[in-house]
């Protein structure tokens, strides 16, 4: 990987739309704390997730959505705003900070985006 990349200098990690299919069982908060620990100073993180948390519909009908990947044994695991943002401790926020998704710097207004299509979180943070 050393040929890859230097971490002796920042670099970005995305972790889209990843996180919300590990289980806490996993800790997927330490892991994440692993790799920014690996990561150089100025390095930036750029997490999305799904979350019910601001999704204008009632929900059991969200949960149809999570039952869908329960069936495909692939769990889903739909957290809250609070929980998405301990991902990113050690960070310093980007503005606008951890928002919507159609809230992170839209190209169009975000009431004219599909509120299914972006269901979650996203933020992007630069390592300490």
């Amino acid at each position: 990987m050393e040929e890859l990349l230097d971490l002796e200098r920042p670099v970005g990690l995305l972790l889209v739309a990843v996180l919300h299919f590990v289980e806490d069982a996993y800790d997927p908060r330490a892991a994440v704390a692993e790799l920014r620990d690996a990561l150089a100073p100025g390095s930036l993180i750029v997490v999305t997730h799904a979350s019910y948390e601001g999704i204008p519909v009632p929900p059991e009908q969200a949960d149809g959505t999570v039952g869908v990947y329960k069936d495909i044994r692939n769990p889903l695991i739909m957290r809250s705003r609070d929980e998405i943002a301990r991902f990113f401790e050690g960070y310093d926020m980007v503005e606008p900070g951890l928002v919507p998704m159609p809230h992170w710097r839209p190209d169009t207004a975000p009431d004219e985006e599909d509120p299914y299509s972006f269901s979650g979180f996203a933020g992007v943070g630069r390592k300490r």
